[in-house]
């Protein structure tokens, strides 16, 4: 499957991945980019930067067979942060503890909500500190699938 998605507090950005389903729509490994731009809002004198959010996860569809209308499904994997800012590249390495999400689903596409928290492992060359990237609780994506 392709996705096109959307994710908060990453508000400038876009992102597209790939579903690559082990076992036919029930089992997938998932790989995707999320682009995005940060830009001093707080009036702080920070300056602008690029992000590429890139992720590998594994996941499952949970209690649903595949012509449902409604499917819950369940990921972890980890991913990395590329933030690019005048003079400086970090990498920040993130774990993707539980992805939980649901599709309305239909035959050759669908529609999925997913709430994404991500934990920060603090390790090299980086801009986060150990921790979950939000203090909010996860992050939330909304995007389309079309499924081939």
């Amino acid at each position: 499957g392709f996705e096109l998605f959307y994710t908060s507090s990453q508000f400038l950005g876009f992102g597209a991945g790939f579903r690559w389903y082990v076992i036919p729509d029930y089992l997938m490994l998932r790989a995707d980019q999320y682009s995005y731009f940060s830009a001093d809002s707080a009036g702080t004198d920070s300056p602008s930067a690029f992000h590429g959010d890139f992720r590998l996860t594994l996941g499952s569809y949970l209690f649903t067979p595949p012509w449902w209308r409604v499917r819950f499904g369940m990921a972890s994997g980890f991913g990395i942060i590329l933030s690019v800012l005048p003079g400086s590249t970090y990498r920040d390495l993130y774990w993707e503890v539980i992805d939980l999400w649901l599709d309305l689903n239909w035959r050759r596409w669908a529609v999925f909500f997913r709430a994404e928290p991500k934990y920060a492992l603090g390790l090299g060359n980086c801009i986060l500190e150990r921790g979950f990237l939000t203090g909010y609780g996860p992050q939330y994506t909304i995007g389309w699938l079309l499924k081939w």
